[in-house]
């Protein structure tokens, strides 16, 4: 390897390392919540919203948040083939939350095509929901920083 090729992955790795001025778009030094309680019941959907929310919290602000979650999953059929089999499915989820009585409702859906293997479906079931839960987390975010 001669020395200009060194000399160019050097560049190129110094360029990567510097992130390019990356910096998160949702900070918790943006948001102006601190959360005391999150009331939920346990399942797989709150614990991860719980979990973004509890990341997003700010804790330098002196007025804490009473918060109550509650989520809803739908999956439904919206064609079928000359079978009878699912073709197009739609998974939608709904976030009703409630911060200090300030009451939000949410919701987000994806339609995705049917996959004969149910451990690929379950997979791609997996993506969509946490693309969802993202969806949903910035609009929540977007309707706090809002009010």
């Amino acid at each position: 390897m001669n020395y200009n090729n060194k000399l160019g992955i050097l560049i190129l790795i110094c360029v990567m390392l510097n992130n390019c001025g990356y910096s998160p778009i949702y900070s918790s030094k943006n948001i102006e919540l601190s959360i005391n309680s999150i009331e939920f019941e346990k399942n797989k959907l709150n614990n991860k919203i719980v979990k973004i929310l509890k990341s997003l919290s700010n804790d330098n602000i002196d007025l804490k948040s009473d918060i109550k979650i509650e989520t809803i999953k739908s999956k439904n059929v919206l064609s079928r083939s000359k079978t009878g089999n699912p073709e197009i499915l739609e998974l939608t989820i709904q976030l009703n939350i409630e911060i200090n009585n300030d009451k939000y409702e949410i919701e987000q859906s994806q339609n995705y095509k049917n996959i004969e293997n149910k451990f690929e479906l379950n997979q791609q079931e997996d993506l969509i929901e946490n693309n969802l839960i993202e969806k949903i987390i910035s609009k929540l975010i977007n309707n706090l920083i809002v009010s």
